[in-house]
């Protein structure tokens, strides 16, 4: 069962847009520290949003212009939420974490952008999204 949600944020005329959220896939993944070499955070657990259906042009455009402020507000707890029933052991590992955007997440290039905790772990939590217009 997908989870659904309202998110609010700014068009680029500064108008509020409300969309509707699902939550289509959720994983989380225990990272090691030595498959994590090439990455700053190596020692932190990760969190990304993928948003659905959104074309490889779409996203090397997006990933510098994602309303990191919102997702981190409305949509990090509804992922957090859900993933207690798609895995509750990593759930209970994160369920507290604070999350702080990165634009170099994955890596050292500012290629995978993402949230960073910042108390330390080794799992990557990915979220596929799927957003609509209401």
């Amino acid at each position: 069962m997908a989870l659904r949600g309202l998110l609010s944020i700014f068009s680029a005329n500064q108008k509020i847009k409300v969309m509707k959220f699902e939550i289509a896939n959720l994983k989380a993944e225990y990272e090691p520290y030595r498959s994590r070499k090439n990455e700053p955070y190596k020692a932190s657990n990760k969190l990304f949003i993928w948003p659905d259906g959104e074309s490889v042009m779409d996203n090397l455009f997006n990933r510098h212009n994602r309303p990191s402020k919102v997702w981190k507000e409305e949509l990090i707890p509804a992922i957090i939420g859900k993933l207690k029933e798609v895995n509750p052991e990593v759930y209970e590992i994160v369920h507290n974490e604070e999350w702080g955007w990165r634009q170099k997440c994955g890596c050292s290039c500012p290629c995978s952008p993402g949230f960073i905790g910042k108390k330390g772990g080794q799992y990557c939590i990915t979220a596929t999204v799927k957003f609509t217009e209401e």
